[in-house]
């Protein structure tokens, strides 16, 4: 529901309790992870895996998770801001305040009539009358209309400034922003991808995006080596050229075959696809098993570059055609043009095939990777991945910091990559050195484990309030982060 791939196992009710009974039984509760234990329930707005079988629809419309998340974003009621619920208390009590004086006020001036004597009738009106203007004047009814009518034109102001805010109390809350946290791709990046580096035994660089000069497979590769690259390209995924939407690495790459005019429909096919193994958080790679034109199976695979190089055994030199042994010079020389690439804020994606193959979709990892899938593989060679920073980035950032608000950036992308886009964003000095230098960039593994993680209480209601556990430390590194 997140757009993450993350799987999770299903399974009838029956079985369900089962697992989890066991695991109370061995006293695994606390440790077991939400994974441990197979859930019952599917979501609608998720996609299967793999597997069958037969559901019970439950609830429907605005009645399931993803219609409840629905109300939630199309929700237009507006909720009483901090400012205004302050107001609110400060006018009940001045109105306390004013109803008691009002009857002090009544009281002294029947005393004071009854004392006079004269005109004993007309004094007490005249004394509910004062006493009632006192308590009506004291009720301060204007407040919490001012509050509205401000933040009523700060949003037509926003709006001006091409900032849609769909409720009042946004305006109060952003105001009193002095962190931002923000997703990068999409955000800070236009989420356009582009493949412009790719390495086989040396740097290339494929494609300018500001120039949209392209370098043609003929100058990078023979025209025999263009067959297993457009193979383990164009099989491998499912992208469409000229798609809008879809998964921004792959398109990426079909992308800059598309403009190098290669028929990417074409040659999928011209290949029989036999098995596939979709890309997972947990796997970091795909792979997809054809058959080609010797009838032999060929299986190939592109995925996180240091995943993919720790399971070849063998590179081929694309413009002889020559397959190598990987040795230790040469892996190094890899690993050090994966770290070349991350540098320059690109994403790193491995490419290689394994043939003939030893599919068998039974011998896996805990993580669901096939043994096929990580030795015995031949490295084609290294794709480089931009992501387009957009151009108003640097200066909203710098804008930011002229406020006191401090950007914080949140990616999926590895250390290198995020603190060389974070370079290029200028959130962070890429010279900065001391104290803190190392918690700027940070696994997300790694602040949970340093901050010791999170401890849940029980408030006087009832409810769950969640602290870290470790304060000081958090204290000490989160402004830095």
């Amino acid at each position: 529901m997140t757009g993450e791939s993350d799987a999770l196992h299903k399974e009838c009710m029956a079985d369900c309790l089962l697992v989890r009974d066991k695991y109370i039984t061995e006293g695994k509760v606390n440790t077991a992870t939400t994974h441990d234990v197979p859930s019952p329930v599917l979501l609608s707005g998720t996609n299967f895996k793999n597997g069958n079988g037969r559901m019970m629809i439950i609830a429907v419309g605005p009645r399931s998770a993803i219609g409840k998340i629905r109300a939630t974003i199309t929700d237009k009621e507006d909720d009483e801001t901090p400012l205004q619920k302050k107001l609110e208390k400060i006018a009940h009590q001045i109105g306390l305040f004013g109803l008691v004086s009002g009857i002090c006020v009544l009281i002294l001036m029947i005393v004071r009539a009854i004392l006079d004597k004269t005109n004993l009738l007309r004094n007490i009106i005249n004394a509910f009358l004062v006493s009632i203007t006192v308590v009506v004047v004291a009720i301060p009814e204007g407040l919490p209309l001012a509050v509205t009518l401000s933040l009523a034109f700060s949003v037509k102001k926003m709006l001006k400034e091409k900032n849609l805010v769909k409720k009042l109390h946004a305006c109060e809350t952003m105001g009193g922003a002095n962190v931002i946290c923000s997703d990068k791709t999409g955000t800070l990046t236009k989420n356009e991808m582009y493949l412009t580096n790719f390495w086989n035994l040396e740097p290339t660089q494929v494609y300018d995006p500001k120039t949209e000069e392209t370098t043609k497979l003929p100058a990078i590769m023979s025209e025999t080596c263009q067959i297993i690259f457009t193979q383990i390209t164009c099989c491998n995924s499912s992208a469409e050229p000229g798609a809008t939407s879809g998964n921004p690495t792959e398109l990426a790459i079909i992308r800059y075959l598309d403009k190098c005019g290669v028929d990417i429909k074409g040659i999928r096919q011209k290949y029989k696809k036999i098995a596939d193994e979709p890309f997972s958080s947990d796997r970091k790679r795909m792979s997809t098993l054809i058959k080609d034109h010797h009838n032999k199976e060929l299986m190939v695979i592109s995925g996180a570059s240091e995943l993919i190089l720790e399971g070849c055994d063998k590179l081929q030199d694309l413009k002889s055609g020559e397959i190598k042994q990987i040795g230790h010079a040469e892996r190094d020389e890899i690993k050090d043009a994966i770290t070349k690439f991350a540098e320059k804020s690109l994403r790193t994606i491995g490419l290689a095939y394994s043939y003939p193959a030893k599919y068998d979709k039974n011998e896996k990892d805990a993580n669901g990777v096939l043994t096929c899938e990580s030795s015995g593989l031949t490295l084609v060679g290294i794709c480089g991945i931009k992501d387009i920073i957009r151009p108003e980035v640097p200066d909203a950032v710098e804008a930011c910091r002229t406020a006191g608000i401090e950007v914080k950036m949140i990616t999926g992308d590895n250390k290198i990559t995020a603190r060389a886009i974070a370079v290029e964003c200028g959130i962070i000095k890429s010279d900065e050195i001391g104290e803190y230098a190392d918690f700027q960039v940070m696994l997300g593994k790694d602040f949970f484990e340093y901050v010791g993680g999170y401890t849940v209480t029980k408030d006087k209601e009832g409810n769950s309030v969640y602290s870290v556990t470790n304060g000081d430390r958090f204290t000490k590194i989160y402004k830095h982060v």
